[in-house]
């Protein structure tokens, strides 16, 4: 049983691909995008969230292609990022809300960073989770080895297609485990495991290693172009993105605000809810006063 329960849901037909999508709180707030991360999860990552967030905003959510309410495809052009960022604006024109915040996670803080470059008319502001973009690119695709074959598999050697495709099990538990370190994580750990579940392995790989995943705008020409508020929160025990990609950002726009979770993993949206939150708030409120100064790092 949810927390909350959706006010709107449907799904549309864009770019491509079906994507389900939805809606909370009441259409007359501010509206909150909620972006997907990699599809081996859906929208109910966002399950912590939406709550605390649909009290005072709109909040959206939808699903990547291969995951959740979404079309299950393998077909490489579903995984682009441009594309998926571009299904997240269709919902918005289909909504009919011109202006939203956008929060990423992980993987769609690729997302959230070339929206507000590309639409920022569009977006009043960002938040970044865990983020893994820096100067140097959008995402990080595995090497030749993900492909190769091995005689043991130990720690991030699982991540190989071949380990997936005979031990998906064991992929998933281990992934989650990694990404919420802390004690006591059984429950995300567990609602990692499950959505992993609603996906396949040739999903997942094709998300990974598909040509033409990141967008043909550099990372330098996004940050030179974004004029929205952006704010950064990264774990310093992030054991999949590590946080130097935050600090590297930081350094490209000392005006732009980090908050630094000492000892917390990858996982945060499920794991330290609460901090999250009222970070998310707390930046939101900021944007509503329309009195926004130039932050300092939170360290």
């Amino acid at each position: 049983m949810r927390a909350i329960e959706p006010n709107g849901s449907g799904r549309l037909h864009t770019h491509g691909f079906s994507i389900g999508y939805e809606t909370f709180g009441d259409p007359a707030n501010p509206a909150v995008l909620l972006l997907p991360p990699w599809q081996i999860v859906h929208s109910r990552i966002w399950k912590m969230q939406v709550p605390y967030l649909a009290r005072s905003y709109r909040v959206i959510t939808f699903d990547p292609p291969g995951n959740g309410s979404s079309e299950r495809t393998a077909e490489p052009a579903a995984f682009e990022f441009e594309r998926v960022s571009r299904q997240g604006i269709a919902i918005l024109d289909h909504l009919d809300i011109d202006r939203s915040s956008v929060v990423g996670f992980s993987r769609s803080c690729a997302y959230a960073l070339w929206l507000a470059a590309t639409f920022p008319e569009r977006i009043e502001g960002v938040v970044l989770l865990a983020n893994g973009v820096s100067r140097e690119g959008w995402t990080r695709p595995p090497g030749p080895e993900f492909f190769q074959p091995r005689e043991t598999y130990t720690g991030w050697e699982k991540q190989n297609a071949h380990y997936w495709r005979q031990h998906y099990d064991d992929w998933l538990e281990f992934f989650f485990t990694e990404l919420n370190p802390e004690p006591h994580s059984t429950r995300p750990i567990d609602d990692g495991v499950a959505w992993g579940h609603e996906t396949t392995v040739d999903i997942l790989i094709a998300s990974l290693t598909a040509p033409g995943l990141a967008p043909s705008l550099s990372v330098r020409d996004a940050l030179a172009r974004i004029e929205c508020p952006v704010l950064i929160i990264h774990g310093t025990d992030d054991r999949r993105l590590p946080i130097a990609a935050s600090y590297d950002l930081i350094a490209a726009r000392p005006d732009w605000e980090l908050v630094v979770m000492e000892g917390c993993g990858h996982g945060l949206p499920g794991r330290h809810p609460v901090a999250v939150n009222q970070l998310i708030g707390d930046f939101l409120r900021q944007r509503a006063m329309s009195d926004w100064e130039i932050p300092r790092a939170r360290m």
